[in-house]
């Protein structure tokens, strides 16, 4: 699936938000959120709690690609139009670390 795809796919997703709360703002908080789901699994790894499990983990990056992909919505961004823009801005910048 493309980034336009899954934009589309994420159309059907609203949450109810009181009168004058802005959409786009509730979502980039969720995505944060989540990304904080995402490094309390990392950090729990790291000082020794036990072996990564990598499908909660994928689950957390879903969760914070969904909430990106709202914001995008409601913010009317073509995500992946910005996504390819970036990568060329980062494959100019960062030379060094660009496999060819």
């Amino acid at each position: 699936m493309d980034i336009k795809a899954a934009q589309r796919q994420c159309e059907a997703y609203t949450c109810p938000l009181p009168e004058g709360h802005d959409r786009g703002s509730y979502y980039i908080l969720g995505a944060a959120g989540e990304v904080g789901e995402a490094a309390n699994i990392v950090k729990k790894v790291l000082r020794g709690d036990g072996p990564l499990d990598k499908q909660e983990l994928a689950l957390e990056f879903a969760d914070v690609l969904i909430y990106l992909l709202c914001a995008s919505n409601a913010y009317e961004i073509d995500l992946e139009r910005a996504f390819e823009q970036k990568m060329e801005i980062n494959a100019k910048r960062f030379k060094r670390w660009v496999k060819t």
